[in-house]
Order: C-alpha cells, then sequence, then structure tokens
C-alpha cells in the first residue's frame, strides 16, 4: 500500500515511538532502556573507551574492539594519554612480564575489570593493549559483540 507523503503540519499515523525523545528545537536522542540485567552497561562498553591505568595513573584508552571469548581476551588499539609517557619505556622493551605496571582496565561504568593480566605493546608505530583471563560471565556482559562474531565464524 502506498501513502502520499505527509505535509507540514500534519501528525503521523499511530502512536510514537517510547524509546524516542524529542525536545523543542533539538534533534532526536534515543532514551537508554534496561530490558534485562547488564544490557545497558554492556552497549555503553561497545560504544564507549575502556580506561587503562598503571597505578592510579591514567596512560591511556581503548574500545577493545577485538576478542577471544574462549580464552576470555578482549585487545584493541590503545590510544596513549599524557601518562604513557612514565611507562612508554617498559612497553617498548618488555614484552613478557608487565605486572611491575601494575596495569587495569577500567569499564565505561567505572568498575575495574577482573582479570589475568593487562599488557601494552608498542611496535613498529601501532600500540596495543591486551586484557587476558577476563571470566565467562564478566566478559558475556562487557563483550557480547566478540562472542557474537565467535559464535557466527564457528557455525
Amino acid at each position: 500500500m502506498c501513502r502520499a507523503p505527509l505535509g507540514r503540519g500534519q501528525a503521523t499515523p499511530g502512536p510514537r515511538p517510547t524509546h524516542v525523545q524529542r525536545t523543542p528545537n533539538k534533534p532526536f536522542k534515543p532514551i537508554a532502556r534496561k530490558t534485562r540485567s547488564g544490557l545497558t552497561a554492556a552497549l555503553a562498553s561497545i560504544m564507549s573507551e575502556f580506561r587503562i591505568y598503571s597505578g592510579g595513573a591514567l596512560v591511556g584508552t581503548s574500545t577493545l574492539e577485538h576478542g577471544d571469548p574462549p580464552m576470555g581476551v578482549a585487545f584493541g588499539r590503545f590510544m596513549p594519554a599524557a601518562g604513557y609517557a612514565a611507562i612508554q619505556a617498559e612497553c617498548q622493551s618488555n614484552h613478557r612480564d608487565q605486572s611491575s605496571l601494575r596495569l587495569s582496565v577500567v569499564t565505561p561504568s567505572g568498575e575495574t575489570i577482573s582479570c589475568a593480566g593487562v599488557g601494552i605493546l608498542e611496535g613498529s608505530g601501532d600500540i596495543e593493549v591486551n586484557v587476558l583471563g577476563i571470566s565467562r560471565p564478566e566478559y558475556a556482559e562487557l563483550f557480547p559483540q566478540h562472542i557474537a562474531q565467535y559464535e557466527a565464524s564457528v557455525k
């Protein structure tokens, strides 16, 4: 069925969607809705950056855009912050044991990811951060996109 376009000032048929908020002179803005436990946090993690710390100093961020769900690993491009200069030499030369740097990863919601270890690997121009040994329940909540990609690849 084909409808004629609505003219200016005419109302659209049917009710307005409940997941969209409109304010005068501003574009539509989605409203976050929580439909099941952790979903809103997981969606935020897909679109937001994780903060990487050495001790208490912010050294950079990453979206952790890649992963290996069976191994509990998330990794991605590392974007250095001002604090990275203090540990850069160690990250360039030591790719084995960076435990002395006391690296940690904080989610967009402010929680520290519980993991076996974090490493920042700087090579020829690119810098990568790896988060190793994330437990299955936490991984599923933080990185549902990695799990979906993995499951699609093994089918």
